[in-house]
């Protein structure tokens, strides 16, 4: 399940991304950033943690 999120991030990694999708090395900014999401969770060792539950999401 994918969740829409919303994140600011600095203009010139934005002009990198939009770039590498225009070269098709991404199919989005969103598969971008879920690439290298994934790429520091498995490099971090935290395969499986599970989001934590705010107060506000009950």
């Amino acid at each position: 399940m994918k969740i829409k999120v919303s994140v600011s991030i600095d203009e010139e990694l934005l002009e990198w991304v939009e770039v590498e999708v225009d070269k098709k090395r991404f199919a989005s900014v969103s598969h971008a950033v879920n690439f290298a999401l994934n790429g520091l969770k498995k490099e971090s060792g935290l395969g499986g943690v599970k989001r934590q539950t705010k107060e506000k999401d009950k």
